[in-house]
């Protein structure tokens, strides 16, 4: 896998230096050439002089392709990388142009005055030759900065497709599996056993157990394909959900809510609060004598904080991290606030963010 990798990056570096290298020698004859008619009324002069000048030139442009890319990386960190507008643009045009004028000195003028100044003799005296040469390099460095910049905002367009198209997908993946997550042949083993045990034992609350559990489902149904719901009617589910678990697991779980009433509309992902209280209950020890305490509040922040005491199973389950990932996943695309989960202290603490309608 690493030699293959390797040699991917190899193939590319290639690729890319092919391209610099043609780009340059393609250039370095087209502005060789053009002055040389603009300055002598030919295109060609001395062998020597010609050779010299198309190196320089050749030089110039590759070295022009370093700087840009300098450029560009440089303004990404100053401005939003996917984003060119005006300022961003005109900053690097600007920059890119006094960098090309220093290159353009020192590769190609100079030397050529200081080396070959007596070999050739211009129709035109040294300021009107170097005006000249300005014009053409403003004009040229102009043209080259915006077509690369063009490809620069094309590619970056592609990637940002790519992006939208890969999220797209990683949110969809993330809905399916917390589906699965919540809908799973385990979860509903369990349920329909304690049903089972209720029925001859209390009719009554056998039945009140079928209610909530269509409940739970229905809401799983309902909001699955949904990128958020309000914190009340995630609340109306996870009040139903606990009531099923409580059944299961009678006093050994102790759930404690202080959410205020003015927080209540706020959104949040669907399933993500009865994904943090599986988390929860699925790593720790439950027992009448040490019951899991599970506190859910907000902060001051405006995050959503679900906080439970450490009791680590001495059977650890393997963990694949799905259920945090998908929270992860799904915040990605709804904000740019981060989410937190962790353990502090004596707790694993978890803390999504809270988010309004625009």
């Amino acid at each position: 896998m690493k030699v293959k990798l390797m040699r991917r990056r190899t193939n590319v570096m290639m690729q890319h230096l092919a391209f610099k290298t043609g780009a340059a020698l393609v250039l370095s004859f087209a502005w060789t050439f053009l002055l040389a008619y603009l300055l002598f009324g030919y295109f060609f002069y001395q062998t020597n002089h010609l050779l010299f000048d198309l190196a320089n030139a050749f030089v110039m442009f590759f070295l022009f392709y370093e700087g840009y890319i300098r450029i560009i990386s440089l303004l990404d960190r100053r401005f939003p990388k996917w984003q060119m507008n005006a300022e961003k643009y005109l900053v690097g045009l600007l920059l890119f142009k006094i960098y090309s004028l220093l290159v353009f000195l020192v590769v190609c003028f100079i030397p050529s005055k200081l080396l070959l100044g007596d070999i050739l003799i211009s129709p035109l005296d040294d300021a009107a030759e170097l005006r000249l040469r300005f014009i053409m390099l403003v004009l040229v460095s102009a043209l080259y900065y915006g077509i690369l910049t063009s490809f620069h905002i094309f590619k970056n367009i592609h990637q940002a497709s790519l992006q939208a198209e890969k999220m797209q997908k990683e949110i969809a993946q993330a809905q399916f599996d917390t589906l699965k997550s919540q809908v799973n042949p385990h979860f509903l083993f369990n349920s329909l056993n304690v049903l089972t045990s209720l029925i001859p034992l209390d009719p009554d609350m056998a039945e009140k157990f079928t209610e909530k559990l269509s409940k739970a489902y229905r809401y799983v149904l309902e909001h699955k394909a949904d990128d958020m719901v309000p914190l009340k009617t995630e609340l109306d589910f996870i009040y139903a959900y606990l009531f099923l678990i409580d059944i299961r697991f009678k006093d050994k779980l102790k759930l404690n809510i202080n959410l205020p009433t003015d927080r209540l509309h706020w959104l949040l992902p669907p399933l993500t609060l009865q994904l943090l209280i599986e988390n929860a209950i699925k790593h720790n020890v439950l027992s009448k004598k040490s019951p899991l305490q599970i506190d859910i509040f907000i902060d001051e922040n405006n995050y959503l904080c679900v906080t439970n005491n450490l009791q680590v199973r001495d059977d650890k389950m393997i963990s694949t991290g799905v259920g945090l990932r998908n929270i992860s996943n799904r915040y990605g695309y709804l904000t740019d606030k981060p989410t937190h989960f962790g353990i502090e202290g004596q707790n694993y603490v978890t803390k999504i963010p809270l988010l309004q309608y625009t």
